[in-house]
C-alpha cells in the first residue's frame, strides 16, 4: 500500500515538473517558486534527472552530441574549462560543464560567442550543432536548409583540400581528374541506390520467402 502511494506521488510529481517546463516567463515568479521548493526537497542532482527524463530522446541526443562537440573544439584550441569560462565572461566554469555533460542547454547568445572565439574562421558547423539541442525538427526544416547545405559543401571542399598534390597539376590533369572524380561519383551514388533497394525489402516479402525456403528444403529430403 505504501508503494502504491509513492508511486502515485511520484507521477504527481513528475507531472508538476513537466508543467513546470512548460510555464512561459509570465509566471518566472511561480516558477523560480515552485523549483526552490522542490529543490530543497529532493535535492539539485534530482531534480536535474527528473527534469531530463521529460524530455525528448532526440533533443537528449543533440544535447549530447553538442556536449562532445564542445569539449573536443575547447581542447582543439587548447582552452580548459575555466580559461574559455573567463574568455566568455562567465563568473564560474559551472554552465560549461554541464553543457559538456549534456545536461543543459547552451543560451543562444552564449552560442553566438563561444563561436566567435573557438570557431571564428567557420562558425556555421559550430551553430548547426548548438542551434539542434532548441530543437532537433530543425534540422529538417527549411530554416536548416542553407546552412546544412553550405556544411556539407564545406566538407567536400576540405577533402579537396587536403591533397597538396592536385594544386601541381596542369589544366589538362586537373580536367581528367575532375572526370574521373565524376565518374566515381555516380558509381558511388548508383552504389548507394542498390543498397537503399537492398535495405527497403519490405517484412511481407520475407515472410512470403520462408515457406518457399522450408517447401525446398522438405524436397531436398524426399530426393535423399
Amino acid at each position: 500500500m505504501t508503494d502504491k502511494k509513492d508511486n502515485v506521488a511520484t507521477e504527481g510529481l513528475l507531472a508538476s515538473l513537466a508543467r513546470l517546463t512548460g510555464q512561459v516567463a509570465g509566471g518566472s515568479l511561480e516558477i523560480a517558486r515552485n523549483t526552490a521548493t522542490m529543490t530543497a526537497m529532493f535535492g539539485e542532482n534530482w531534480l536535474r534527472g527528473a527534469l531530463l527524463n521529460t524530455m525528448e530522446p532526440e533533443r537528449l541526443e543533440a544535447m549530447a552530441d553538442a556536449g562532445h562537440f564542445l569539449r573536443d573544439t575547447r581542447e582543439t584550441a587548447g582552452l580548459s574549462l575555466k580559461q574559455l569560462a573567463d574568455s566568455l565572461g562567465l563568473s564560474d566554469k559551472s554552465l560549461l560543464e554541464d553543457v559538456e555533460s549534456g545536461e543543459k542547454v547552451m543560451p543562444l547568445e552564449l552560442v553566438l560567442r563561444s563561436a566567435s572565439l573557438l570557431a571564428r574562421h567557420d562558425p556555421i558547423p559550430f551553430l548547426i550543432k548548438f542551434m539542434r539541442t532548441y530543437n532537433p525538427q530543425l534540422e529538417q526544416s527549411e530554416v536548416m536548409v542553407l546552412p546544412r547545405q553550405y556544411e556539407r559543401e564545406r566538407r567536400f571542399v576540405n577533402l579537396y583540400r587536403q591533397h597538396d598534390i592536385l594544386r601541381t597539376l596542369s589544366d589538362a590533369e586537373h580536367e581528367r581528374f575532375i572526370s574521373y572524380i565524376d565518374s566515381s561519383a555516380q558509381l558511388v551514388l548508383d552504389l548507394m541506390q542498390k543498397e537503399k533497394l537492398a535495405n527497403a525489402v519490405s517484412p511481407e516479402s520475407v515472410r512470403e520467402n520462408k515457406p518457399a525456403k522450408g517447401a525446398a528444403r522438405k524436397r531436398s529430403r524426399r530426393q535423399v
